[in-house]
C-alpha cells in the first residue's frame, strides 16, 4: 500500500473515553460540520464557589440529548473503571500501572493497593489497617493523603506527607516495576576486512575479523558467548570458541550470580580468568546517588532553611529542611575529590555554612553500604606451562563512616597458594588515601615461599590552584610475593604467548619489585590545562625497569584547538627492550559544510626512531538524521619515504552499520569494509538493527510501520510494527518515544511514550496501543431517519472499540477489514449495525467519506459507499 504522511489526531493520552469524545469533537471540528450546537451553563453554586462551569446537554439536538455527559463535568475526572497511568508520588514518578476508579460518595477516586503505597516509600505502620488491601483510595490509607487526576496526560499524583514517609534517594526505582524482559535469543556482530595490493611486487595480502556477541534470555536466566573468527590470506581461518557462561539476577540480595567461563573481579587482589561461579554485589541495581562515594552531610537547622551544597563554582544539591537536625546522604556522584560547602539559609534571611571533605579512590564507599564478591572454580590462564588449580576467593568492603572504609580478603588453590589481604581508605582534608597490605604464600620449584605486597593511592583536588593530582598508585612487593596467577607455573616461568605474533610477552607482575603510576591535571584558566602522567616498574630478577611518561598541554584559539605532547617510552623485554621519544602537535578546527558540522584536523609528529609523520583528515556527518559519516585524510611519512591518501564512508541503517573505504600509498592500493549490526529472535519473528548493548528493548506497535524511534535516530517500525531500542538503562527508568510523522496512514497511536524499567542484560517488550485499519467518517442515520447520541461506542464484531459517534450525527472509526458490520451501542437505547464495504480503489484516501443507515441487529441493510458526503471539502 502507498505510503503517506499522516498528522497524529492524537498526541496526548487520554483515557478511552476522553479519548472517544476528544476524536469526535476533534474531526467534527476539523471537517467544518455545520449546524451543531454547543454551549456552557454557568450555574452559581454558593457565595464562596463563585461560579461552576458546566455542559448544558440540552443544546444537543436529538438523540445526542440523551447522552449522559455528567462524567466530563469536572476537569480532572476520570469514570468508574480501570484506567491505565503514570503514578507520580509527591511529584516523584512511580510507575506506570492500571489503576481502578471507584465511586465515593459523589465522586471518583482512585484506588491504590497496599503494595503501591508501600512501593512508593509509605511507612508500614502509618497504612491504615482494612480488609481490602487492593482497593485504598489515598485518603483513607495514609493521615493526609490525596490524589489528583491530570487527565489529559493520564498521570495520577499521589500526595503523601513527607513524615510518613521512607527517606528514598532519588531515582529510586522500585523493585516491582524492575522488568525481567522477554523470551529472546540475539546475535550482536562487529565485522572488517582489510585487503592491500602492491603493484610493484604484484602481492596481494587479505584479512577479516569478526567479533561475535550472542545470548539468550528466559525469564532471569541469560545466557551468553562471546567468540570470534579471524582469517587472513597466510595464516588461513581461525574460529575462537570465546567464553560462555549463564547469569542471574538476585534481586533481594541486589547481587548477581554467574557460572561459566568469565574472571574475578578486580581492586584487592589482580583479575585472571577462570571456569567457575561468582556470586558477587551489583551496584547497579542501587539508584544512582547511592553508587560511587558521596560523604554523608548532616548539620541543624533553626527554622525551615534552604540547604544548598557547592562543589567549588557548581551547586551540586539544594533542599529545603524543616526546624531541627538533618541529614542528606542521597549526594550524587561528582568529581573524585573536591571539598563540599555546605550553605545553610534560615527563614529570616541567616546564612551559615560549613565545609565537609570530600575526597575518594576507587575503593571509597558511602558510609553503611557494603560490596562483596565470592568466587570459586579453576583457573585460566594462558601462561606457558601453567599447570591450573582449583580455587576460591572472598573479598568485602565496607563504608563505615565518612572519613573510613574498610576492606579485606582471602584467596586459596589447590597447588598450594594462599594469599590474605586487608585495608581500607581514609578520606580527609587532606584528601583520600587508600591502603592495603597482603601476603601470598607458595611453592616455588617445590620450595615453600613467602611475601608481602603492600599498595597505597592517593587523590585530591587542590581548589585554589586548580590542580587534581592522583597517585594511582605506589606498590612495592617483597621478592617472595606472587599473585595467584604466577604461582601456577612454579613460579619460574614469567611469560605466556601470544596469540597474533607468536611471540613472548612477561607477566609485568611476575616478581615486580615497585610501581609507581602519577596522574596530575592542572587548569591555567583561559591559559588553558596541562597534564601529566607516569608509569614506572622495576623486578628483582635483573629485568630493565619499564618506564611511561607523557607531558601534554592542551588550549584553544577562538573555535580552533590545539594540543602539544612529549611521551617518553621504555620498555623492558626478554630480548633486551626498546626506547622511544615522541613529539606531536594537533590541530582541531569546526567547518560547516551545508547544514551539519564537520572538523579539520591535521597533527605532525616527531618519533626517535621512525621519523617525521604530518597527517590531516575531514570528517563530519550528512543525511536528514546524520546516518552518513565520512572520513578524507592524507598522510605523508618521512621515515618511510611514503606518501598516502583514502575516503571512508558509513550508512547507519535500521538492519546494521555498513562502512566502505578505500586508500593509495606508493604503489599500494588498501580496500577495506566494516559491517555493525545486531539480528534478534523473538515470538514477533526476526529482527535486525544497527546495535544493541548489553540492556536493549523491542519497541511493538502494530500497524505503525514508519514511526520513528525518538531516542535511536534512524530507527523505524518496520511493516510488523517492530523496531529495536538500542540501548537501555538497567534498573533506571528509560522514556521511550515515538514519533507518527512518517507513520503509515492505516493506524493511529493511542499513546507516544512509554517508560520501562529493565533489569541488567534484559530485553523487555515495550507495547504501545494502536488503532489499525481504514480511516472512514460516515454521515450516518438511525432507521427513523434520526441521529445517533454523541459519543455511542463503535465496536467491531470480536467487540473490539474501533470510533465513536461524534456531532452532527458523524461516525469516525478505523474499520479492520474492507467489508464487514460496525456495531454502535447507544447506551440506554438499543444497540445497531452498520454494514460497509469499502470500494478498492478508494482505499488509499487518508479518511474514507460515505453516508449510511444504523438498523436493528439482524435487520438487512444494503451497505451504501457511493454516496458523497455533502459536507466534505
Amino acid at each position: 500500500m502507498r505510503r503517506r504522511r499522516k498528522r497524529d489526531l492524537c498526541p496526548v493520552r487520554l483515557s478511552s473515553a476522553h479519548r472517544a469524545v476528544w476524536r469526535a469533537l476533534a474531526a467534527c471540528s476539523m471537517l467544518g460540520v455545520a449546524g451543531v450546537a454547543c454551549a456552557a451553563d454557568r450555574r452559581p453554586t454558593s457565595a464562596t464557589d463563585g461560579e461552576q462551569v458546566s455542559f448544558n446537554g440540552a443544546f444537543l439536538r436529538g438523540a445526542a440529548a440523551n447522552v449522559d455527559l455528567s462524567v466530563f463535568a469536572k476537569e480532572a475526572a476520570l469514570p468508574p473503571g480501570t484506567h491505565e497511568l503514570d503514578i507520580y508520588v509527591n511529584g516523584n514518578f512511580l510507575q506506570r500501572a492500571k489503576v481502578l476508579f471507584v465511586q465515593q460518595d459523589s465522586a471518583v477516586v482512585a484506588c491504590l493497593a497496599r503494595q503501591t503505597f508501600l512501593d512508593a516509600g509509605v511507612l508500614e505502620d502509618a497504612l491504615a489497617k482494612t480488609e481490602g488491601d487492593d482497593c485504598m483510595p489515598a485518603s483513607r490509607a495514609v493521615e493526609g493523603g490525596r490524589t489528583t487526576v491530570d487527565v489529559p496526560r493520564m498521570r495520577l499524583d499521589v500526595q503523601i506527607p513527607q513524615a510518613l514517609m521512607h527517606r528514598t534517594v532519588l531515582g529510586y526505582v522500585p523493585m516491582s516495576a524492575w522488568d525481567e524482559g522477554a523470551p529472546v535469543g540475539f546475535l550482536r556482530y562487529s565485522g572488517s576486512y582489510y585487503s592491500r595490493s602492491a603493484g610493484n611486487t604484484g602481492t596481494n595480502n587479505e584479512s577479516g575479523f569478526v567479533s561475535i556477541d550472542a545470548g539468550a534470555n528466559l525469564g532471569l536466566w541469560q545466557l551468553r558467548n562471546q567468540s570470534s573468527y579471524r582469517y587472513s590470506s597466510g595464516g588461513g581461518s581461525q574460529f575462537n570458541l570465546g567464553g560462555t557462561y549463564v547469569r542471574r539476577a538476585l534481586p533481594s540480595w541486589q547481587s548477581e550470580a554467574t557460572a561459566g567461563e568469565i574472571s574475578t573481579q578486580g581492586g584487592i587482589f589482580d583479575s585472571f580468568d577462570f571456569r567457575g561461579v561468582r556470586l558477587s554485589s551489583d551496584d547497579r541495581m542501587l539508584s544512582p546517588n547511592r553508587q560511587g562515594y558521596a560523604p554523608v552531610i548532616r548539620g541543624t537547622a533553626n527554622t525551615n532553611a534552604r540547604v544548598v551544597v557547592r562543589q567549588g563554582v557548581y551547586v551540586v544539591y539544594e533542599t529545603t529542611v524543616p526546624p531541627g537536625p538533618f541529614v542528606i546522604d542521597d549526594l550524587y556522584p561528582t568529581q573524585n575529590s573536591g571539598d563540599l560547602q555546605v550553605e545553610v539559609t534560615e527563614s529570616d534571611g541567616q546564612v551559615r555554612s560549613f565545609v565537609v571533605p570530600y575526597a575518594a579512590v576507587a575503593n571509597s564507599l558511602r558510609p553503611g553500604l557494603s560490596r562483596y564478591a565470592v568466587h570459586a572454580g579453576r583457573t585460566n590462564v594462558p601462561y606457558i606451562g601453567a599447570k591450573d588449580a582449583t580455587f576460591g576467593q572472598a573479598t568485602y568492603e565496607h563504608g563505615l563512616s565518612n572519613e573510613i572504609t574498610l576492606n579485606g580478603g582471602a584467596q586459596a588453590a589447590s597447588n598450594g597458594y594462599w594469599s590474605v589481604a586487608a585495608g581500607g581508605v581514609y578520606a580527609s582534608s587532606f584528601g583520600a588515601l587508600g591502603a592495603n597490605l597482603a601476603y601470598s604464600s607458595s611453592k616455588v620449584d617445590g620450595a615453600r615461599t613467602g611475601g608481602w605486597q603492600m599498595r597505597a593511592s592517593y587523590n585530591n583536588t587542590f581548589a585554589p590552584t586548580g590542580t587534581t593530582l592522583t597517585l594511582a598508585g605506589y606498590r612495592y612487593s617483597t621478592s617472595g610475593y606472587r599473585t595467584l596467577a604466577d604461582s601456577l607455573n612454579g613460579g619460574s616461568t614469567p611469560y605466556y604467548h601470544l596469540d597474533d605474533t607468536g611471540g613472548y610477552l612477561r607477566s609485568n607482575t611476575f616478581r615486580q619489585k615497585n610501581r609507581f603510576d602519577l596522574t596530575l591535571s592542572q587548569s591555567l584558566g583561559q591559559y588553558g590545562s596541562i597534564n601529566v602522567s607516569g608509569v614506572r616498574m622495576q623486578y628483582y630478577d635483573g629485568l630493565r625497569p619499564s618506564d611511561q611518561y607523557a607531558v601534554s598541554y592542551n588550549n584553544s584559539l577562538g573555535k580552533v584547538a590545539y594540543s602539544l605532547s612529549l611521551a617518553r617510552e621504555r620498555v623492558s623485554s626478554p630480548e633486551g627492550g626498546r626506547s622511544q621519544t615522541a613529539v606531536m602537535l594537533s590541530l582541531n578546527i569546526p567547518l560547516e559544510i551545508g547544514n551539519r558540522g564537520s572538523t579539520l584536523g591535521a597533527s605532525i609528529s616527531r618519533r626517535s626512531s621512525e621519523g617525521t609523520q604530518m597527517q590531516s583528515s575531514l570528517t563530519g556527518t550528512a543525511g536528514a538524521s546524520a546516518e552518513y559519516s565520512y572520513n578524507f585524510n592524507a598522510s605523508r611519512d618521512t621515515g618511510a619515504n611514503t606518501t598516502g591518501v583514502g575516503a571512508n564512508l558509513t550508512r547507519a541503517t535500521s538492519v546494521g552499520t555498513f562502512g566502505a573505504g578505500a586508500a593509495r600509498s606508493d604503489g599500494s592500493t588498501i580496500l577495506s569494509g566494516t559491517a555493525r549490526g545486531a539480528v534478534v529472535a523473538h515470538e514477533g519473528g526476526m529482527l535486525f538493527g544497527p546495535y544493541i548493548g548489553e540492556t536493549f528493548g523491542i519497541v511493538h506497535a502494530p500497524g505503525a510501520e514508519g514511526a520513528q524511534l525518538r531516542n535511536a535516530p534512524g530507527v523505524t517500525l518496520n511493516e510488523d510494527g517492530y523496531a529495536l531500542v538500542p540501548s537501555l538503562m538497567p534498573y533506571r527508568y528509560n522514556t521511550i518515544s515515538l514519533d507518527p510523522a512518517d507513520m503509515s496512514g492505516d493506524a493511529e497511536l493511542e499513546d507516544t511514550q512509554r517508560r520501562v524499567a529493565p533489569y541488567a542484560g534484559a530485553v523487555p517488550y515495550i507495547r504501545f496501543e494502536t488503532r489499525t485499519g481504514h480511516a472512514v467518517l460516515v454521515s450516518v442515520r438511525d432507521q427513523q431517519g434520526g441521529a445517533l447520541p454523541l459519543g455511542a461506542t463503535v465496536k467491531d464484531a470480536d467487540g473490539r472499540e474501533i470510533g465513536v459517534v461524534g456531532q452532527g450525527s458523524r461516525l469516525y472509526a478505523r474499520v479492520p477489514a474492507r467489508e464487514g458490520v460496525m456495531h454502535v451501542s447507544r447506551g440506554n437505547q438499543p444497540d445497531c449495525e452498520i454494514p460497509y464495504s469499502l470500494p478498492s480503489e478508494r482505499l488509499d484516501e487518508p479518511v474514507i467519506r460515505f453516508q449510511a443507515a444504523c438498523a436493528a441487529p439482524g435487520t438487512r441493510l444494503r451497505a451504501d459507499t457511493a454516496v458523497p458526503n455533502v459536507a466534505s471539502r
